[in-house]
């Protein structure tokens, strides 16, 4: 899936301009925090782009329509509310589709059109600073790209680096996976050792031998013991 979305999405090695324009380079790696399913971390860099002091010198320039042009672009690749209404008109509906019996879980069926994007031009700028507030209508909502989320039916959070203090923390926190050590192998056994005593009741019971294995090793590999190199 990964592979998919750099080659077919981002369009990096391709003959047409990806989803966020033309890419220079990327960085990205797969983490997993115990919830049985993996997700990535990734660092896009955009051919041409200027460094965050050449943007601010532009923003702040009365005479450039550059202000104009960088709100359309980022308003183009990442949203920060829900495109068919509050969080409360979406929980309503949904409570109302559920209970009917002709509703069928969306991450198992294939997605209807998306809606047209949005031509709104709202944004906020401060004339002192000349940073960009994009507008944002729902406060426990991430910014995310509403084609990443139709293509891949997951969450997903897309932020655009606009400061060199963004720029190196986000850095940081992606290239942090590497740098991670593996577990020393007295704490990986006594993790598996914690999980063996808590499920006696699995052990004695009359489940297959294969069905036994496969919840122990399901709770071992979720434990916290087992994943705590993963929390920062």
């Amino acid at each position: 899936m990964v592979e998919m979305f750099v080659k077919h999405v981002l369009s990096i090695g391709g003959n047409h301009p990806g989803l966020y324009r033309n890419i220079a380079g990327y960085y990205g790696t797969v983490e997993q925090q115990g919830r049985l399913s993996l997700h990535l971390h990734m660092l896009l860099w955009l051919k041409g782009v200027l460094s965050p002091q050449e943007i601010r010198n532009k923003i702040m320039d009365p005479t450039s329509n550059f202000q104009r042009k960088i709100v359309e672009y980022l308003k183009s690749v990442h949203i920060g509310e829900f495109m068919t209404g509050s969080m409360q008109d979406i929980k309503d509906q949904l409570d109302e589709n559920q209970g009917s019996k002709s509703y069928k879980n969306p991450t198992q069926t294939l997605p209807d059109p998306p809606l047209p994007m949005c031509t709104q031009k709202e944004c906020k700028v401060d004339p002192k600073t000349g940073a960009l507030n994009i507008k944002k209508g729902e406060a426990w909502i991430n910014t995310f790209t509403p084609i990443v989320a139709y293509l891949f039916r997951c969450n997903s959070d897309t932020t655009s680096l606009m400061s060199g203090t963004a720029i190196i923390a986000v850095t940081g926190n992606v290239s942090d996976y590497v740098t991670k050590p593996g577990l020393k192998t007295h704490v990986l056994f006594d993790a598996v050792r914690s999980i063996f005593q808590r499920n006696t009741e699995i052990l004695a019971g009359l489940l297959k031998v294969k069905e036994k294995a496969r919840k122990l090793v399901t709770q071992t590999v979720t434990s916290p013991l087992c994943n705590k190199e993963l929390f920062f």
